[in-house]
């Protein structure tokens, strides 16, 4: 009876905490740009390539007690590309990269408009396209990938917002030349 009793105890004991819990989701998309590597083709020379290109994220957040803290975890996908010439030939390189990581932030402000900072840490798996005078070459590569926000929410229902963000990571692997990932986004989100 005792562990029963101690098992229920536990179970009401974990149901309230997940109660207190507000859970949010996110999802935004937009423009990124970064520095793309592009002597993995071309030994002979080293471009500076600004690649440019899209964005796609999904972030999951709790919100103990609705407080300022939100902890989340985001999932998304980031295209660049960009061009260079060598002697009267062109050079595409395209990048794609996921960022799984994980993404504590705090808000601040009142009523339909909250402000917010936040900062990242997790891994990203990416593959690299290059497509040009030589053929078809592609690679894939992962490694770290961490950095921070800032962005507004505008609540248009109490459970319904809009998102604008601007986000700055840095990503260790080769395809990048300073690993700087810099990305404007917009988005919707739900709270419940």
């Amino acid at each position: 009876m005792k562990k029963q009793l101690l098992s229920l105890s536990f179970l009401l004991l974990s149901v309230s905490i997940f109660a207190q819990k507000q859970q949010i989701f996110t999802v935004s998309g937009g423009y990124s740009w970064a520095n793309v590597f592009a002597s993995n083709y071309d030994v002979t020379a080293d471009y500076d390539i600004t690649g440019t290109g899209w964005r796609i994220n999904g972030l999951y957040e709790l919100n103990p007690n609705e407080g300022p803290m939100a902890w989340g975890l985001a999932l998304g996908y980031i295209s660049v590309s960009g061009e260079y010439t060598n002697m009267d030939t062109t050079t595409t390189v395209t990048v794609g990269t996921i960022p799984v990581y994980l993404a504590p932030k705090y808000m601040f402000g009142q009523n339909n408009l909250k402000g917010f900072v936040k900062a990242m840490a997790g891994m990203q798996f990416a593959n690299i396209e290059y497509d040009g005078p030589k053929g078809n070459l592609t690679s894939d590569d992962f490694g770290f990938y961490g950095g921070g926000g800032v962005g507004i929410l505008y609540f248009i229902r109490e459970n319904v917002f809009l998102n604008l963000e601007y986000e700055f990571g840095y990503m260790s692997n080769s395809y990048y030349r300073d690993g700087i990932m810099q990305s404007a986004m917009g988005g919707v989100g739900i709270k419940f």
